[in-house]
């Protein structure tokens, strides 16, 4: 059995408790319009060309997105980095793409973490079968669980999926006894008005209880670069970053509703 993975994120900060190693799988459900690692969409290992300086030259080389581990290399690779894990009551955080989304690998790769005693935290957009969510469960810590948008439709528009299978999975984790922190990308052209706010806020009510934290994500155009390098349509071009105070008055929202609430994760 073999995973095809993007990146290994060492060092990780905002991923979870703690130093965490995070592992970023290709392949992702969503097309979010404002994805920030659009080279983890693709399920298949791709090839691209690269531009690098050599003195005074530049030269074009191909670049591999997507490196095929299986479980024993991968868990050889994440053992390294055990001992930062340990001092910081850290661990590993499977990310994307979406994890989920390699469900055959990932549950081979999950008992034999939790036997290891790593911590681990799944980073999910949520929009998977339920049953490999379920499955995923004995062996999570915690769910890094993102809520793009809470209008049905706009979600579709802007994601590719529906929200009502995000929400079913969101609920099924909550009432299993999962811990989440909720991830929400703030847009405030998109889904940062006040209406939107409080359905959120309507939705995380009868789950509060498994709520440990609301991560407000704010949109940054860091990722721009990437659409060009990977000759991909940027549908976020031309749409602002949200400034400090606008940010600020969306995270408050929460803070007043008693969760605790981090900004950029």
């Amino acid at each position: 059995m073999e995973g095809i993975i993007f990146d290994i994120k060492r060092f990780a900060l905002h991923d979870g408790p703690g130093i965490r190693t995070t592992v970023f799988f290709k392949g992702c459900p969503m097309r979010c319009w404002w994805c920030h690692n659009p080279e983890g969409i693709d399920p298949e290992s791709t090839l691209i060309n690269k531009e690098v300086a050599m003195g005074e030259k530049r030269i074009t080389v191909k670049q591999e997105l997507g490196k095929a581990y299986t479980v024993e290399a991968l868990v050889q690779e994440l053992e390294k980095d055990r001992v930062f894990m340990d001092e910081s009551n850290g661990g590993i955080t499977l990310s994307g793409g979406e994890p989920l989304l390699q469900h055959e690998f990932i549950m081979e790769l999950l008992p034999i973490l939790k036997q290891r005693g790593f911590h681990v935290t799944i980073d999910t957009c949520g929009y998977v079968n339920s049953v490999v969510m379920a499955a995923s469960m004995p062996f999570a810590d915690l769910y890094l669980f993102d809520i793009k948008h809470m209008n049905e439709s706009e979600h579709l528009k802007y994601t590719g999926a529906m929200l009502s299978t995000v929400l079913k999975n969101l609920r099924l984790v909550a009432d299993s006894g999962g811990r989440i922190r909720v991830r929400i990308p703030y847009i405030p052209s998109i889904n940062g008005t006040d209406e939107i706010a409080v359905k959120y806020l309507s939705t995380l009510q009868p789950i509060a209880t498994a709520v440990d934290a609301v991560d407000i994500l704010p949109y940054h155009k860091i990722a721009a670069n990437k659409y060009v390098r990977f000759n991909m349509e940027n549908k976020m071009d031309g749409i602002a970053e949200p400034d400090e105070e606008q940010t600020n008055a969306f995270a408050e929202v929460f803070r007043n509703a008693g969760y605790k609430v981090t900004i950029g994760g």
